[in-house]
């Protein structure tokens, strides 16, 4: 080292912020398992006036570079044709949007990336300047301000759970919509969103809204309001097909995705998601959810909602004592039922058991319309008649009875079968009535109605868990029909022009293709079977384009197994059809052997193979046994316990 140098903390302790030995390397680096990088630099004049001259000429020197650097961008901008008002080019419809992909890619195409680079290391070099150091070059510790230590985790929490979400870069940038491109959104929320999915009390959340953009509240109570109106916007948009976007002119959906979640996710960041114990910041965080597994996030969805559940409990949710009011409790379960719902919804679409059990769930919201909620008075009975809460109150019923048939202490049939004759019994009476009604949302809860008690039905008979209960052999339910109806309902509502604003909550029905295939692998070859088969094609088709683990195979591998079965018994059937009937010409029917002896003509072989079970052709997993055409009751319990057994979260249970 030469002599006029001096050994000064290292870039590491430098930017931690941490005291630094000034060995090489630091035992700082060395305990943190990081690289040290040691920083040596001229000894300083001594005395004030000496280590005055000497940072000012370091910062004339810094800025003198910065300059430069500065020049050679605005010759690089003039030479491209573009000015800086280029970038924010208007996007489509009745706001800009600025799409951070395409803006990103532009700035790269007019600036080199030396130039990043060379800019990086001289503001690291004034950072430094500007610490300042004695003559010994020992650094000053500096106290970190309230405002970083509050912006540090929120930066960490956004990379921490975001990044995986997104495939492109981060948009720091938080939107602020056209007043048109905002009152249409909060329509669609309001026609699509909220009559299915009820997190929020719309005439109060609209009340908050309006005092927000009044600028009506202080800047702690804005934030959580802010990320709840960004969480309603992203909903809205996912329950939006293309063509839908295009024809109320609100641009690329794509686009719109993008922005508004990449929005979502920086307020939820900032609003401190992580440590928050604010209701309306849970409210948008489940919505955000909901968004997610709309657009074909089902995985991150299920992984996220363990953190919706542990802010939900630091809430107090879902009777918190600390609720001053019938109007807060009411809304404290409306919003732990949609986190419940979710979590059954992914859990089966992950192939795994739900995180929430049926104890947690006891006192549903109730069946009223949002104009008999004040924040002063409540009511708290339910009705028969059709509110704002019949569909959300259908799926309330339908997750606690579906939480119930899990329950181990309900172990004999008779409970079980007792619990799903009282869910039938009073959803008919809740909701059979609508099922002639002129009314989209009302005729769509109907429908929902009748696919859900179906498919509480199979749930019964075929549980998607381990059980240590049998269906009795005189159980007459025809397990293959009810699961041909639950699939073929599905797909229609999909499908349906009627319904089609209701078609962003659909969600592939693998549950009941699951048993429907598995039925089939027990069946004999009949016109049954074919309209089975041919059912199981077409939804097996329809769900793997939309399945969310294709790629991870947790739940859709063995399905494809089940299919790839079925799929060949069918070849198998027909070959057998078809020797059959060669046979039949080869091989004419056996003279009949008399007393005296043979009759005049040939003698025939007898060759039958009706009956026989054909060779085992699901070689290729060991899931299944090849049990033929013809079987016995227990076969499609066996089999169906097999399946199980395929699925790795529910096969170690």
């Amino acid at each position: 080292m030469p002599q006029d140098a001096v050994q000064l903390s290292c870039e590491q302790c430098t930017r931690r912020k941490t005291r630094c030995d000034k060995n090489s390397p630091c035992s700082a680096c060395r305990a943190g398992g990081l690289t040290c990088v040691s920083v040596q630099r001229a000894r300083l004049p001594r005395g004030k006036t000496g280590k005055s001259k000497g940072k000012h000429a370091a910062l004339e020197d810094k800025v003198a570079r910065l300059e430069s650097l500065v020049g050679r961008l605005e010759t690089q901008l003039h030479a491209d044709g573009n000015g800086a008002d280029g970038i924010f080019t208007s996007a489509s419809g009745p706001t800009a949007i600025v799409n951070p992909v395409q803006y990103a890619s532009r700035i790269e195409s007019f600036v080199a990336r030396d130039f990043w680079l060379a800019l990086s290391n001289e503001v690291s070099g004034l950072r430094e300047t500007f610490e300042g150091r004695d003559e010994e070059g020992a650094t000053k510790l500096t106290r970190p301000s309230t405002s970083d230590l509050r912006s540090t985790p929120h930066l960490t929490s956004y990379d921490f759970l975001f990044n995986q979400i997104h495939s492109t870069d981060r948009a720091d940038a938080v939107l602020h919509p056209s007043p048109a491109l905002r009152s249409t959104l909060l329509q669609v929320y309001q026609d699509r969103v909220d009559c299915l999915f009820k997190v929020l009390h719309w005439p109060t959340a609209y009340s908050e809204l309006n005092k927000l953009w009044a600028n009506a509240y202080n800047d702690r109570d804005a934030a959580a309001i802010r990320v709840l109106e960004h969480a309603i916007y992203f909903l809205a948009i996912c329950s939006l097909s293309r063509d839908d976007c295009e024809r109320l002119q609100l641009g690329d959906r794509k686009s719109l995705l993008f922005s508004f979640q990449a929005t979502t996710e920086t307020l939820l960041a900032k609003a401190g998601l992580l440590t928050t114990t604010n209701v309306t910041v849970l409210q948008a965080f489940v919505l955000y959810l909901a968004g997610v597994r709309c657009i074909g996030g089902a995985a991150s969805t299920w992984t996220l909602l363990a953190l919706a559940v542990r802010i939900a409990e630091a809430c107090g949710l879902p009777d918190s004592p600390n609720a001053t009011s019938a109007f807060d409790k009411e809304m404290g379960r409306r919003v732990w039922f949609s986190i419940g719902l979710l979590d059954l919804q992914t859990s089966f679409g992950r192939g795994s058991e739900p995180l929430l059990t049926s104890e947690e769930f006891k006192c549903p919201p109730a069946n009223i319309n949002d104009s008999e909620m004040t924040l002063r008075f409540i009511v708290t009975e339910s009705t028969t008649s059709f509110t704002d809460m019949s569909f959300p109150c259908l799926t309330h019923h339908a997750m606690m009875c579906q939480r119930r048939l899990s329950d181990p202490s309900l172990r004999s049939w008779r409970d079980r079968l007792d619990t799903v004759a009282a869910f039938e019994l009073s959803v008919n009476r809740h909701f059979g009535q609508f099922e002639f009604s002129n009314e989209p949302l009302q005729r769509y809860t109907a429908f929902g109605a009748r696919d859900t008690t179906a498919s509480m039905h199979l749930l019964l008979r075929r549980p998607p868990y381990k059980s240590n209960g049998i269906v009795p052999f005189n159980d007459d339910f025809d397990v293959l029909d009810g699961a041909c109806r639950v699939v073929q309902s599905g797909l229609f509502r999909q499908s349906s022009t009627e319904f089609a604003q209701f078609s962003w909550f659909w969600w592939p029905k693998w549950y009941a293709l699951a048993v429907l295939l598995v039925e089939l692998c027990s069946l004999h070859q009949s016109p049954k079977f074919d309209r089975a088969y041919t059912v199981a094609q077409e939804s097996f088709a329809n769900y793997a384009q939309s399945a969310s683990d294709v790629n991870s195979g947790l739940l859709w591998q063995p399905i494809i197994k089940l299919m790839r079965h079925v799929q060949r018994q069918k070849e198998m059937s027909v070959a057998v059809h078809n020797c059959e009937r060669d046979h039949s010409v080869l091989y004419p029917a056996p003279i009949p052997h008399h007393a005296d002896g043979p009759a005049d003509g040939p003698v025939s072989i007898n060759v039958s193979i009706t009956g026989t079970k054909p060779p085992a052709v699901f070689n290729d997993s060991p899931m299944l046994t090849s049990t033929g055409f013809g079987v016995d009751n227990e076969m499609p319990w066996y089999e169906w316990d097999c399946f199980l057994n395929e699925l790795p979260l529910w096969g170690s249970s």
